[in-house]
């Protein structure tokens, strides 16, 4: 296979590779008229995008690829790459080109029993909060859609801001089951309208690995339901109990789940409301067609399903961060009045970033 060019690792390093949990390859071509800018323009995308996951991973396979003699811009690359686990290679090719292996460690059994019983007290301690405040808000508690990821890393959470359900406040068995089994009707989640326009668009955009069992969470960020938000906000105490909410969805975020992204439907709700309250690192606002690697636009452009005439420049507001070095997205929600254009756009653009963060 390497020498077909599929992959760029020396099976030396079989060993590591059967000890990891996950492995990863990223390709990076380099963008300028010379050697030199276009080694430059590789390692400004390698600091930009992949330094955080790089630092945390085991070890990392380098092969740089030149048109001329390789080997003499290795040194501006291992610069760049400085403190790493690094296996370096050189191969001619007609084109300046990176390509980069990286592998996290594996985890083993133990280290996903830990994560079961941390899961189980932060359950325990949520629980307990919510049965006695449900019952001074007179409402009900739901809050994950689908069953929690604790068998490893999800490579996806899918937040909500608040589930729009209602009813009476529940026992705290009723509620404590729906944080192990979810919702009981996300069996039938492709008719539901908040599911259907993300199923729809990531199978357009040929991407259907975020969305499936096992892969993502999704959950609300505040743990009680109306029918909206708007009629939560007046309840009296009720500011405290959002923001209560909030931090217990930062801790299972960044201490049990860890995925490697973060999705949010809605930018105003729930995006925004989190970055106030956690405040985001270099925020800002997306251009989807600017944003989306271009070889991915060309693949839009060239598929034969008509139905979807995407212009792949979306014209909602998309907002991206990092909360906690995990890149955070902001789209519209998926139940608002957004185009099939837009949708088709949203989807290039995510299937982009993620494919970037090895998903």
């Amino acid at each position: 296979m390497q020498q077909h060019g599929l992959v760029s690792i020396d099976y030396h390093d079989i060993k590591d590779l059967y000890d990891a949990d996950c492995v990863y390859e990223v390709r990076i071509k380099g963008k300028g008229a010379n050697d030199e800018e276009q080694i430059q323009s590789i390692i400004d995308t390698i600091r930009s995008e992949y330094l955080a996951q790089l630092r945390s991973s085991k070890k990392a396979v380098v092969t740089l690829c030149g048109s001329s003699n390789p080997s003499c811009l290795l040194e501006k690359l291992a610069d760049c790459m400085d403190g790493l686990n690094v296996v370096w290679q050189t191969r001619n090719k007609s084109e300046i080109e990176v390509s980069i292996v990286y592998i996290t460690k594996g985890v083993n059994n133990m280290k996903i029993e830990t994560k079961k019983t941390e899961y189980d007290k932060w359950v325990s301690k949520v629980c307990a909060y919510l049965v006695e405040e449900s019952k001074k808000l007179n409402v009900t508690c739901g809050t994950f859609q689908s069953k929690p990821v604790l068998d490893k890393q999800p490579d996806v959470i899918i937040l909500g801001y608040n589930p729009h359900e209602t009813g009476v406040p529940l026992p705290f068995n009723i509620i404590k089951e729906r944080f192990y089994e979810g919702n009981k009707d996300f069996k039938n989640r492709d008719a539901w309208p908040v599911w259907t326009p993300l199923k729809w668009s990531f199978e357009w955009a040929g991407y259907n690995k975020p969305l499936i069992d096992g892969n993502f969470v999704f959950f609300n960020a505040i743990y009680f339901g109306t029918n909206k938000i708007e009629e939560f906000k007046k309840l009296p105490g009720s500011n405290e109990v959002i923001k209560k909410c909030l931090h217990f969805t930062e801790e299972v975020i960044h201490k049990i789940f860890k995925p490697k992204c973060i999705v949010c439907l809605s930018v105003p709700e729930c995006f925004d409301n989190l970055d106030r309250e956690f405040k985001f690192l270099d925020v800002k606002d997306i251009d989807t067609i600017k944003e989306t690697d271009a070889d991915l636009i060309d693949f839009a452009m060239n598929k034969k399903d008509k139905g979807w005439k995407c212009r792949y420049s979306c014209k909602n507001k998309v907002k991206k961060g990092f909360w906690n070095e995990i890149p955070i997205y902001g789209i519209p929600h998926t139940s608002g009045s957004v185009s099939n254009d837009d949708w088709g756009a949203i989807a290039l653009y995510l299937r982009s970033e993620m494919q970037k963060l090895g998903i």
